[in-house]
């Protein structure tokens, strides 16, 4: 049943009116039924708002209606947006995928989405001691002593519970102050470490804000942010956990040698485990099969007789749906492949921060060869030593020494 002509339905008639919201009801009511699952959740068999609003166009305003409904009660777009709302949820998925494409069963699927997830976050430095907090190296304790105890903010007050809110949040806290950052990490100049405070504190200005001076932007909310230069490396922040180069760069080493691996292992080692289950695609054309049903059977209730066939055939399609016996490889073939992608991972993220810090020493000699002596020597006679005494009594002095 289409309703092409929605005007009919908001005529003043009370006739159109009732058939109008009985059509909305219908629609509703086969909607929750088929989409009950077995373990009595309900998720929206039309989709989510864009199908709604795609329904709407195609002229059945009651299906759009009863779309829009089911989206907000089983939280439809919500749940997406949930589920990407964390840069480790957004890694995980992009495991997962990597996953399936590789021709991983489920199980082994799953497990390369949380060894993924586990690589970006040890990478990003969310993986730490748990006797010190898990607190990043250069970083505040977000569950600090009081500031007579520690006035840093490096001790931590209950370190367990710290390590398991950093795992679950993967916030990293405020850089410590400078003098106390430069213990930890030697790497970091002072200009580099003023300007990343400056990004780290902008907010937007509307919808978005760039900052040319320190080549970073912060979009609507501060919901993401980015900047090219960072802690010595370019970094993105989104939803307040920060992705680096050199975190990404490990990500994709752990994937790809991963991968790389798995395609190597003889096929007689990737078929070893069998368990029963739906395949991605059985998965994709059951919720298909489900979304038609349930469209079909509202409009069958509502009189219209055309469809019985159709609604006939799809319940048929449904049942013969059955689980299949997927064969995948075992756990210590899977632990040896993502080892392998471990270690690529540990290789690479040393590999990338050590170019980072390398251009971003040379950048700073550069164009603040001052800065360059100060954060390479400390004090002016440190300095004037490393160079020769050449006699001079000013910094600026000093800086065409520096290449002699």
């Amino acid at each position: 049943m289409r309703f092409a002509n929605i005007s009919n339905y908001l005529s003043n008639s009370a006739a159109a009116a009732g058939k109008f919201a009985k059509a909305t009801g219908t629609y509703f009511s086969e909607g929750l039924k088929q989409g009950q699952t077995s373990f009595g959740r309900v998720i929206s068999p039309y989709g989510n708002f864009a199908q709604a609003t795609k329904y709407a166009r195609q002229g059945n305003l009651p299906l759009a209606i009863a779309a829009g409904g089911l989206d907000v009660l089983t939280d439809a777009s919500r749940s997406a947006y949930w589920f990407l709302n964390h840069s480790l949820a957004v890694t995980g998925n992009v495991g997962e995928a990597v996953g399936q494409k590789i021709g991983l069963d489920p199980r082994s699927t799953q497990l390369l989405k949380r060894a993924t997830q586990f690589t970006t976050a040890a990478s990003a430095g969310l993986v730490a001691n748990p006797l010190t907090g898990a607190r990043p190296a250069g970083y505040k304790s977000i569950m600090p002593v009081s500031k007579e105890e520690d006035p840093t903010g490096r001790t931590s007050s209950a370190p367990i519970a710290e390590s398991v809110l950093r795992y679950f949040t993967g916030r990293r806290g405020d850089p410590l102050p400078y003098r106390t950052l430069k213990e930890e990490r030697p790497e970091i100049a002072y200009p580099t470490y003023s300007k990343y405070l400056k990004y780290k504190h902008m907010k937007p200005d509307g919808f978005l804000k760039v900052d040319p001076e320190t080549q970073s932007f912060v979009g609507p909310l501060g919901i993401i942010r980015g900047t090219a230069q960072g802690l010595n490396e370019p970094e993105i922040n989104y939803f307040g956990v920060p992705i680096t180069a050199s975190t990404a760069a490990a990500t994709g080493a752990m994937l790809g040698t991963t991968a790389a691996a798995y395609k190597a292992v003889p096929e007689s080692m990737k078929t070893v485990v069998t368990s029963r289950g739906f395949t991605p695609e059985q998965i994709a054309q059951k919720t298909d099969l489900q979304s038609r049903i349930a469209k079909l059977s509202a409009e069958y209730k509502m009189g219209d007789d055309t469809v019985r066939g159709g609604l006939n055939l799809a319940k048929k399609q449904l049942r013969e749906i059955r689980p299949e016996l997927i064969k995948g490889p075992d756990v210590g073939t899977m632990a040896a492949v993502i080892g392998a992608g471990a270690l690529a991972a540990l290789g690479t993220k040393q590999l990338t921060k050590q170019f980072f810090n390398q251009r971003a020493e040379q950048q700073l000699k550069e164009k603040e060869p001052v800065e360059y002596l100060k954060h390479k020597h400390g004090s002016f006679q440190a300095a004037s030593e490393a160079l020769g005494n050449p006699g001079v009594r000013s910094w600026q002095e000093l800086t065409p020494y520096m290449n002699e």
